[in-house]
């Protein structure tokens, strides 16, 4: 039988201190957490600001047509696509993040978060311990440590990479998935970012709180 990676290791770190929660009533407690750590930093990069500029402009020139419009069906392949039928309780959603669950090191971890906003794949340390990997698994983080909103810094442990099976039966997808894993109090079991879900040529929608993406059987 499987195991399942839970989400929340100490309720405690979730919890709003008395002395400040009448400050934030605007989010529950559920929202709120010491040290939130952001990506800011990292490792090296091979993608300057130079560079990402140059690719933009490259990507621009390459399109023909920058104007909205209608696609056809194009080649043997369906168009990755989205319906109004398809909005969770009819409507957009704008306020409950992308959340996905899928399997790796024969566990099912839940509330992972799909943010293509991220160009570096996250694994958080309750998770890397949850998984019974070791210092073994993972390969040396080069690079300055992460800044977080308070000015609180961490340094990544290092680059843990995983075989990470999306989806169930006929929808089930293999990749492979290098997490940078990080220690800092997280809402997530981990982010998959830019890069894997680019290999996993996926479309997310945080409107339909979908993702779809290409398998062998469609």
């Amino acid at each position: 039988m499987k195991q399942v990676a839970m989400c929340i290791w100490r309720p405690e770190d979730f919890y709003v201190p008395e002395d400040v929660s009448a400050e934030i009533t605007a989010l529950s407690r559920w929202e709120n957490f010491p040290q939130a750590m952001v990506i800011s930093g990292g490792g090296y990069n091979k993608l300057t600001i130079g560079s990402v500029k140059r690719k933009f402009e490259e990507f621009i020139d390459a399109s023909l047509n920058l104007n909205a419009t209608l696609d056809k069906r194009k080649g043997g392949s369906l168009p990755l696509a989205f319906y109004r039928e398809e909005l969770p309780g009819g409507s957009a959603n704008a306020h409950i993040s992308l959340l996905v669950r899928e399997d790796m090191a024969n566990f099912e971890v839940r509330r992972i978060l799909v943010d293509s906003g991220s160009s570096v794949d996250i694994m958080y340390a309750h998770l890397f311990e949850t998984l019974q990997l070791d210092e073994y698994h993972l390969t040396p983080y080069v690079g300055s440590d992460l800044q977080g909103f308070n000015d609180a810094t961490t340094k990544p442990w290092g680059y843990v990479d995983l075989i990470v099976t999306v989806g169930i039966n006929e929808t089930a997808k293999l990749i492979k998935v290098q997490f940078l894993v990080v220690e800092s109090p997280s809402l997530y079991q981990c982010i998959i970012g830019r890069t894997a879900i680019a290999d996993l040529l996926a479309v997310p929608s945080t409107a339909h709180l979908k993702m779809k993406y290409y398998t062998n059987k469609g």
